[in-house]
This record gives C-alpha cells, structure tokens and sequence, in this order.
C-alpha cells in the first residue's frame, strides 16, 4: 500500500453524479451539513432511513431546504 500525507486546501468544489445509495446518501447528508456555502443533493436513496437525517443535520445547526422525492 501507498503511504502518503495530505495538504489542508482552502475550497473544494465539483460536481459529483454517484447512483442514489443509502450509505453513499447518509455520508452526502453529512459532509455537506459543515460546508460554507450551499450544498444540493439530489438523488439520494429513497428510504425511512434517509429521511431521517436530515433532521439530526438541523440539530447540528444546518439550515436544511425542502426534502422531497429525489
């Protein structure tokens, strides 16, 4: 295995297309709740447990828009 380390980078931005998931929706939910700026997610796994995050993403102090279908 490669060893390596990693610089701090000011901004990260990009578009990703990765196919709705659950773990994949959960881990979008919350790396995008500490962001500055927006961050959209469509597509996300439709599932009661991806419904459900959003909600502990507002507890954190996230402002979370419409979730709906996709």
């Amino acid at each position: 295995m490669r060893k390596g380390t990693s610089k701090p980078i000011a901004v990260l931005r990009g578009d990703a297309s990765i196919p709705g998931h659950k773990s994949i929706s959960h881990r979008a939910l919350l790396l995008g709740a500490p962001a500055v700026g927006e961050t959209r997610l469509e597509g996300l796994f439709e599932c009661e447990d991806v419904r459900r995050p959003p909600s502990a993403v507002r507890d954190l102090g996230a402002k979370v828009g419409p979730v709906g279908a996709g």
